[in-house]
């Protein structure tokens, strides 16, 4: 009987009052959507109707933070209006510094040629290429590649963060993605999805949740809209988890391989004369395994450290 007094005795705010609010959400300006929403419960209070006003101010307050926390936009050093989910990475580095075979090389630097003379492909009606799948063991340079590309390309680099596109709540998830690129389809730059195995795994798991199933459908839906305008490039450790919908939704597909003992030697080398250090025959034994390029560099930089704390 209480509820219901209240819900009968409840004046609705007027359009004069919502507006404000409803404007900044369509700005997704969330830091004003809480003041908007604030001065609501403000106005409600001063028309002497106190129990409703303290009860969207419990509302506001619920959340504890969780709102922030999963806010589809903040504004983040400078970058304006940067969905939280997106970090810049640096892109100072250029295809000579990733270990590219030929194959590889030669595919990239095609899809280079397609972005720099999109304006002739657009005189016959046709777009570059924009969704690239980089897929391959990890640490062999993949991520590195999608650095390089906004570099030659002078394009801002966004790295998708997980953490913070999933959400808690049912369809937050959805939401998220969807502020991504929206982000992106407003300002050319190139997302980079590291690791997409993790999000777009194979639907109908025995061990997953429709949530997860979801996520995968809501990723695909938004692969199959993003215009021409931006590139999404995600990189894959697995592809055979990858769910083959989600696969199809890439217009090129590059293999990464393992490098090969003489890739790895030759890499090493060049990296040694860098770092100035003497191979020992105990680190030149790892390098007649396979391991990745990455895995090279770090035992490079261990033994330099080694050897630098031995001069002290």
């Amino acid at each position: 009987m209480k509820n219901r007094d209240f819900r009968s005795s409840f004046q609705m705010p007027s359009v004069d009052d919502l507006t404000p609010l409803f404007k900044a959400i369509s700005n997704q300006n969330w830091a004003a959507v809480e003041e908007e929403a604030k001065s609501v419960a403000v106005r409600i209070d001063s028309k002497g109707q106190h129990t409703a006003a303290r009860t969207l101010r419990n509302a506001l307050a619920s959340t504890n933070g969780a709102s922030r926390r999963f806010s589809p936009v903040v504004n983040v050093n400078g970058f304006g209006n940067l969905p939280a989910a997106l970090k810049p990475i640096d892109k100072g580095v250029g295809f000579d510094d990733v270990c590219l075979r030929s194959k590889i090389r030669k595919e990239l630097d095609q899809f280079v040629r397609e972005w720099q003379f999109k304006d002739q492909l657009a005189q016959r009606g046709l777009a570059p290429r924009h969704r690239l799948l980089l897929h391959g063991p990890p640490g062999c340079g993949k991520s590195l590649c999608a650095s390089a590309l906004g570099g030659i390309l002078k394009l801002p680099v966004y790295l998708l963060r997980f953490d913070s596109i999933i959400g808690s709540m049912l369809g937050q998830t959805a939401v998220n993605l969807r502020a991504v690129f929206e982000f992106c389809e407003h300002h050319p730059s190139i997302l980079l999805i590291d690791e997409i195995d993790a999000l777009g795994r194979h639907r109908g798991g025995h061990t997953d949740v429709g949530e997860l199933d979801r996520i995968v459908i809501s990723l695909m839906q938004e692969l199959e809209h993003n215009p021409p305008s931006n590139i999404v490039v995600a990189t894959c450790n697995v592809p055979a988890d990858l769910d083959r919908a989600l696969w199809r939704r890439f217009d090129s597909h590059l293999e990464f391989p393992l490098p090969t003992k003489a890739e790895v030697t030759r890499y090493a080398k060049g990296q040694a004369k860098r770092l100035d250090v003497v191979l020992s025959a105990s680190v030149k034994q790892h390098f007649s395994k396979r391991i990745s390029y990455a895995d090279a560099e770090k035992l490079l930089e261990a033994e330099a450290r080694r050897l630098v704390l031995e001069e002290v």
